[in-house]
């Protein structure tokens, strides 16, 4: 039974370590970084770690959004020596916001190999912030230069195009509530409910144009929330 059991773990571990390869261009070192990276707390439960934390990729992601945060800034630093800090930091902003981070987790295929116990429909932003932990898990287990190239190479260089960023107006809310205005249709934004205590919180904000549900969608951020059904709105009435 337990030869049985530990092969099954292994075969697991190989499947995974040649799906994220294919994602990071090497192979991981230490596959259980990149296990606990890929644990969305909703699969936790009360389950603890030998220090007493919740298994889950949390604290993989503080550390991702950080790494992720300071090799993008470097970048656009370099990028664009004549532009202010204004500029700058609102570049930053549209390429790690969680609306970017989200899609772009789902085009590298890392959406489908987190473990989630929670409707994913309802809980876009895991994608994102498992993408943020995929960093911190690259930090840990082969150090700050490999997180850069994957970061650069395999994600800013593949998958963002930096002049479309510069363009693009990335604030939801406001395009669909101007579209509403000038198209004299009702555009309403609705908070659902709220569930959870702290930073646990989450606001499940409903958009409604002339009455119609246009999108609902949860969040730790009320204003994060706000924009993710706005932009899934926006998308629906081809805005």
């Amino acid at each position: 039974m337990f030869k049985r059991l530990f092969s099954k773990t292994s075969a697991n571990e190989k499947i995974l370590r040649e799906k994220l390869k294919k994602i990071l261009g090497f192979s991981p070192n230490d596959i259980s970084i990149y296990q606990s990276a890929l644990k969305h707390i909703s699969t936790a439960g009360k389950r603890e770690s030998q220090k007493g934390q919740r298994d889950s990729n949390e604290r993989l992601e503080f550390l991702g959004d950080a790494i992720l945060g300071s090799i993008i800034a470097d970048h656009l630093f370099k990028l664009f020596p004549d532009k202010d800090e204004g500029f700058l930091s609102k570049m930053r902003s549209r390429i790690v916001s969680r609306n970017s981070l989200n899609q772009l987790s789902t085009t590298i295929g890392l959406s489908e190999l987190v473990e989630v116990s929670v409707r994913r429909e309802e809980s876009v932003d895991i994608y994102g912030n498992a993408l943020e932990a995929l960093v911190g898990a690259v930090y840990l287990d082969r150090g700050f230069v490999k997180s850069r190239d994957f970061i650069l190479k395999n994600l800013v260089d593949k998958h963002i195009d930096i002049n479309e960023v510069v363009t693009t107006e990335d604030n939801y809310k406001s395009r669909i509530i101007e579209w509403g205005q000038k198209n004299k249709r009702q555009v309403l934004f609705e908070l659902v409910r709220e569930e959870g205590q702290g930073l646990d919180k989450l606001f499940y904000i409903r958009v409604k144009v002339d009455n119609q549900v246009m999108a609902e969608t949860m969040n730790r951020s009320k204003k994060k929330a706000e924009q993710l059904a706005a932009e899934i709105a926006s998308f629906k009435l081809e805005i």
